[in-house]
């Protein structure tokens, strides 16, 4: 005991006074110190302490396992106890201070290489000969059984020298010391990919055996998804692994007993067994990427118990590694988008940060000395990594110090953000921080460059990736097991090793080192070279994922030249023919280069072979091997030179093609999206713009028959021909490289939009964006619907164009009645005089109004009110669900209308709804409201009941909860209507009540208000007033209120403007307003400052007047939905902007295939957005586009407008129309435009044909005809 005690005492000393010794191997012809092997026999022994450890007992069997190898002789060993018997003789001392006496003695008289182990880390060794006691040592001496380990690894793959061909094996005098540079050292591995799962325990045995000669000591092996979970057994998704929980519990064991850590692991909130669960719980998924949200509860238990479970599972396992969700995106729900900085750090990384946080605590509660290894994922050129831009993120890295938690930084990532976002080292950060990248890959220059920097900032360690069975760069990734004792591993495992141990070493030295790995003296040092460029010809002859290996028939790359040659895609060839180039070069260049020089490594092999140690022979072996399996490879694929040269040939063609075209694009105008029914553009639309881009991509479909490619995630667009950009700044970093500093982006509000065709990075490109999905989809629509030029199946954009456009108008709103709801295919089927809807059943149902929604989507329209909304026959409430889901993707919001006194089912027309106003009023008669006409209750509610007013705030309530996602409402108390009993008369005669029906409508709007302002302040709140707001309107409605019996007179302005909640959108009737009831520019309404305020047309409906009274096929009513009001919607818009107000709603229960109808809602899309713009722009800007340019527009016009009845001049007229129509001058789209003014011309013949029947029938047949609805009955 005082001698182990004096031995540390010097120890520490030596701490303070010693110089640490550098490592040097001695030469060749160093004097020979003793000798182990000589002619078939033993010259000495191995001798271990007797108190040795497993591991010390694995490096001792491994020298004397090798000296047999070399020599065909058992070498013995022995232990120190037994020493005694052997007064002479050379040995191998194997041990450290504390179970080697001698050892402990050479420390404390300060000998050689023993002197300097107190400056060793733990796995440091030293080595010196010396005599004693009339014997020879080779001492390899450590501060702990992995020193020990690495010593003995060292020592017999430098300092055993096999003289041949006499038969010995020589120790020289050596004196040294070596220490690791990087202390943690370990592959990354990924049992799960590829062939890998079919490894046996046995097979991970003979590789762990490897990588611990290798030098590393400690190995993170991936077991989330991989074994039956108890908890979590959804999480079972990797079923085909042989290796079972007991065969990795005895794998942890076995790499334990080598001087090995093992780490068990998984991916956070992604990959492996979180799928499995996560398709079970979807609800946990993260918004627009892969994976789960971070910020998620739910999510955040899961994840924490199922990774506590590994280490349940797996208890001998040393601590835990994580790789987070991060190469998936971020995720971009509101909780994770949060931003804390100027610069671009969110709430998402602080959330896994906050995580990491909260299972340390977990895993040291139940274990202290546990190791966590969190993975860093950054790479600057992947935009779509989380954290490129995210100081704060790397702030709370930075804060956590604790030396049980390691940080490994993955993707050859060397700087990382810090304060004010300048990149910094990462020991800055951390000092436990681990570098990870791929020795495997050709270049192994880059190994030692890598270890040189971490050794030098002060990493912790090098993180290996090894990934074999699906990326291993070599014609073995299918071999079950993976070779790892020949070329290029056993290569690679060298150099890895000798970076992180001596990454200072020069590549010359390095060569020598490979020199004396592989070979006796007696092979040149030109072997060395050799074996160093098979290694590298090798892993250059394959890509990580890709090599000639796939060409496995004798056919199979003129088949592949062939198949490429044939593709139409100009972005999928363009990416087909830069992979095949690339494997007819590494082709060609062995055909020129490798093969030659695999001739000539042969005849040095052969030429040394006769001389050659057992040593050397086994390293000739391996260079064989890799000689005739990289012909194999080679003569597979290539059958014969005519077939490479055919392939070389046809590649040089395709390469010039893409050239020249490459240089017509270059001098193109356009952006091409489309070219003759070939897709030429690549969409690239990441996380929230999905739908915009397939929207996109759904029109080009339509009209040209081409499918984009539409990429959805990523941090950068793929392909190589044209672009087309999709998204805000935050979303897409093309959009941010090209907007991003643009000033014009602050001034877009909520809906506007920038639409560029630029060229960016030498694509044509299209940049569709906003600062919000609502602007993305207006950018879209404005590209869909004006700014796309087709010529056939082409569909180009020009170059040149810079758009920056907002609504003037923010409120762009089309009204429907379920009834009269009608988006057909022709105008014949629109012309339906009498009968139901054809909106009736579920499936026509949602046809009909989607059209609808993708009219206005396409036209940046916001908003469709639909009356009607909730019916039983056609799917109730599931059916309105689909289509507010259908609308809200498409950025349109739906408005049901709700009546809150006296008709249209109040609240839904589902008769057993509690919430139908008739069910209501059935069940409850003694509620409803007393009808101004008869007297007598009707149906409907009085609103001076608090039972009424209680079942309408009920009713809102239930109304928001079935439908969350509503994207507001649509409010009328029915029609002017009045209540006359005696309650609500004594409430119109207060002092500050209206004495009319606008009492009416204050009453029983509030409720409604009030409790949608409540709940969801978010929506739209729109209600009717059912008149004009000039004081000429609410006077002469006020009177004609009186005159029928639905009030007592009353004030101007109403007072219920001033009553109702304020907020609401107040929606005034402009239709008298607009026409002879005048409008006074600049008059505002009252309450102007109480809400926003927009107007309602009739005009243009089944409930309008035609504009001009000579228009005879716009009458009678059921003609007026054909009436042209494009005039009038200007000279409203302009009315709208000069008294500040906020909106239009038109009707838009009629679909395009009426001219007219069109008209009036492009004309409804161009004024909102442009009201101070002329008509005459309007048709330049629009009607030349939708018609075949500015005469066609005019023409268009002219038959349009035409109000002669003569039979001859219809006929002419329908016949110009149905020629155009035919005309190869216009698009397809023009050419349906004029097929539909066409058959509306054909419609007007058969009114004057009906008109002369009737006549000549007489007046008793007029009772036939049909009578539409009857307007309102006020003005």
């Amino acid at each position: 005991m005082n001698r182990t005690l004096n031995c540390w005492l010097v120890f520490a000393l030596a701490l303070v006074i010693r110089p640490l010794g550098a490592e040097q191997l001695p030469a060749w012809d160093a004097p020979q110190f003793m000798t182990l092997i000589e002619q078939g026999r033993p010259q000495g022994a191995i001798i271990l302490a007797d108190q040795a450890t497993a591991t010390e007992e694995i490096a001792a069997r491994k020298l004397a396992e090798w000296l047999g190898e070399q020599s065909g002789v058992e070498f013995p060993i022995l232990r120190t106890r037994e020493m005694d018997a052997h007064s002479t003789g050379n040995f191998v001392l194997l041990g450290t201070p504390q179970n080697q006496p001698l050892l402990a003695e050479l420390v404390i008289e300060g000998s050689g290489g023993a002197a300097d182990l107190p400056f060793l880390d733990d796995e440091g060794f030293g080595v010196e000969t010396f005599s004693r006691d009339g014997r020879n040592y080779l001492l390899v001496g450590g501060r702990t059984p992995a020193g020990v380990f690495h010593g003995a690894i060292y020592a017999r793959d430098f300092l055993f020298d096999i003289l041949h061909p006499v038969d010995q094996i020589v120790v020289r005098d050596v004196e040294l010391v070596r220490n690791p540079a990087l202390l943690e050292r370990g592959p990354y591995l990924l049992p799960q990919y590829g062939v890998v799962p079919e490894y046996t325990l046995e097979h991970w045995k003979h590789i762990i055996d490897r990588m611990a000669e290798g030098g590393l000591n400690r190995i993170y092996w991936w077991v989330a998804g991989m074994y039956p979970s108890p908890r979590f057994p959804e999480t079972f998704t990797i079923t085909n692994s042989k290796m079972g929980v007991e065969d990795i519990n005895t794998l942890i064991d076995y790499a334990h007993e080598r001087g090995m850590k093992f780490l068990v692991g998984g991916g956070a909130f992604f990959w492996h067994g979180v799928d499995g669960y996560l398709e079970d719980h979807p609800e946990l998924a993260a918004t627009s990427s892969a994976g789960m949200c971070p910020s998620n509860p739910e999510a955040r238990r899961f994840m924490q118990a199922y990774s506590l479970e590994w280490l349940e599972t797996f208890p001998k396992a040393d601590g835990l590694w994580l790789e987070p969700r991060d190469e998936a995106g971020a995720c971009f729900c509101e909780d994770c988008q949060v931003r804390l900085d100027a610069f671009n750090s969110r709430a998402y990384g602080q959330n896994e940060i906050s995580f990491l946080k909260d299972l340390m605590k977990q895993v040291w509660d139940r274990n202290p000395a546990h190791t966590l290894v969190w993975l860093i994922e950054f790479l600057e050129h992947k935009d779509f990594f989380p954290h490129l831009d995210d100081p704060l993120y790397f702030e709370r890295i930075r804060e956590i110090q604790d030396s049980r938690v390691k940080w490994m930084v993955v993707w050859e990532a060397f700087n990382l953000p810090g304060p004010g976002n300048d990149r910094r080292p990462v020991p800055f950060f951390t000092r436990n921080g681990l570098h990870w990248d791929k020795p495997y890959w050709p270049n192994l220059q880059n190994v030692f460059d890598h270890a040189r920097i971490c050794a030098e900032q002060g990493y912790l360690g090098y993180s290996n990736a090894w990934e074999i069975g699906f990326a291993s760069n070599d014609w073995y990734i299918h071999d079950v097991p993976y070779p790892v004792d020949i070329i290029p591993e056993v290569v690679t495992r060298l150099a890895f090793r000798e970076a992180c141990w001596a990454p200072e070493q020069s590549w010359d030295a390095f060569t020598e080192r490979v020199h004396r790995y592989f070979f006796s003296r007696e092979a040149p040092r030109q072997l060395a070279e050799d074996i160093l460029w098979l290694r590298q010809y090798i892993t250059a002859a394959n890509h990580e994922f890709r090599s000639p290996m796939e060409f496995d028939t004798e056919t199979a790359l003129a088949d592949e030249v062939r198949r490429v040659d044939q593709l139409e895609d100009r972005t999928e060839k363009a990416s087909a023919l830069e992979r095949l180039s690339a494997l007819v070069d590494i082709l060609e260049e062995t055909r020129a280069e490798a093969l030659p020089r695999m001739i000539e490594i042969e005849a040095r092999l052969a030429e040394i072979e006769p001389q050659a140690s057992r040593k050397t022979l086994q390293t000739l072996a391996i260079m064989r091997r890799a000689i005739d399996d990289s012909r194999a490879v080679y003569a597979t694929a290539v059958p014969d030179d005519a077939t490479l040269d055919a392939a070389l040939a046809a590649v040089a063609r395709m390469k010039e093609g893409a050239r020249e075209e490459d240089a017509r694009r270059d001098a193109a105008t356009d952006v091409y999206l489309t070219e003759h029914g070939r897709a030429v553009a690549h969409v690239y639309a990441p996380f929230d713009n999905e739908w915009a881009g397939r929207r996109l991509a759904g029109r080009l479909k339509q009209w040209t028959g081409s499918d984009l490619t539409l990429q959805c995630a990523g941090a950068k667009p793929e392909g190589s021909g044209d672009l087309i950009a999709i998204g805000t700044v935050e979303s897409n970093p093309v959009v941010r490289e090209v907007l991003g500093e643009n000033p014009r982006l602050e001034g877009l509000g909520e809906e506007g939009y920038i639409l560029q065709t630029i060229r960016w990075k030498d694509r044509p490109t299209v940049v569709a964006a906003g600062r919000t999905t609502a602007g993305v989809n207006n950018a879209v629509s404005e590209l869909i619907t004006w700014r796309l030029e087709l010529n056939g199946e082409t569909a180009t954009v020009p170059l040149g164009l810079d758009l920056a456009e907002k609504p003037a108008l923010p409120y762009r709103i089309l009204w429907s009645w379920d009834g009269e709801q009608n988006w057909p295919d022709t105008l014949a089927e629109l012309d339906v005089r009498e009968g139901p809807s054809p909106a009736t059943d579920r499936d026509a149902f949602l046809t009909h109004f989607q059209r609808a929604i993708d009219y206005a989507s396409d036209h940046k329209l916001n908003g469709i009110i639909i009356w009607g909304f909730i019916r039983d026959e056609r799917g109730g409430i599931e059916t309105c669900r689909e289509l507010i889901r259908y609308a809200n993707r498409n950025n349109v919001r739906l408005l049901p209308g709700i009546c809150t006194q006296s008709a249209y089912g109040g609240f839904t027309y589902s008769k057993d709804s509690p919430f139908n106003l008739e069910n209501w009023t059935t069940k409850h008669p003694e509620l409803r409201f007393v009808h101004p006409r008869t007297g007598k209750p009707d149906i409907g509610i009085c609103p001076s009941q608090p039972e009424n007013i209680e079942w309408l705030r009920e009713a809102t309530r239930w109304f928001l909860e079935t439908f969350p996602d509503i994207g507001g409402v649509n409010l009328e108390n029915g029609d002017w209507m009045y209540c006359i009993c005696d309650s609500c008369k004594l409430a119109r005669s207060k002092p500050g009540n209206d004495p009319n029906f606008f009492w009416d409508q204050m009453a029983s709007y509030q409720p409604v208000m009030e409790e949608i302002q409540r709940l969801r302040p978010d929506i739209w709140l729109t209600f009717a007033t059912y008149v004009g707001y000039t004081e000429a309107e609410l006077s002469g409605t006020i009177a004609q209120a009186k005159k029928t019996g639905f009030g007592e007179g009353g004030e101007v302005p109403p007072k219920m403007v001033f009553q109702l909640p304020a907020g609401g959108i107040y929606q005034w009737t402009f239709t008298n307003m607009a026409g002879a009831g005048g409008w006074p520019d600049g008059a505002r309404p009252p309450a102007y400052d109480r809400g926003d305020h927009i107007g309602l047309l009739h005009q243009g409906s089944i409930w309008g007047s035609p504009v001009d009274p000579a228009r005879w096929w716009a009458t009678p009513n059921a003609n007026t939905k054909y009436d042209d009001i494009s005039e009038l919607l200007k000279a409203v818009c302009a009315k709208i902007q000069g008294a500040g107000l906020h909106g239009l709603v038109i009707k838009g229960q009629s679909g395009i295939v009426s001219p007219a109808n069109e008209l009036a809602y492009t004309a409804m899309e161009y004024f909102t957005w442009h009201p101070e713009r002329s008509y005459e722009q309007f048709m330049e800007d629009r009607l030349s586009l939708l018609y075949g340019g500015d005469e066609r527009a005019e023409l268009f016009l002219e038959l349009l407008r035409e109000t002669d009845r003569d039979a001859n001049v219809l006929k002419l007229h329908q016949e110009r129309a149905a020629e155009l129509a035919q005309s190869e001058e216009f698009e397809s789209r023009q050419q349906v435009r004029w097929r539909n003014l066409a058959d509306e011309i054909a419609r007007r013949q058969r009114m004057l044909a009906t008109a002369a029947e009737s006549e000549a029938k007489g007046p008793a047949n007029e009772e036939e005809s049909f009578v539409a609805p009857p307007p309102p009955p006020l003005p």
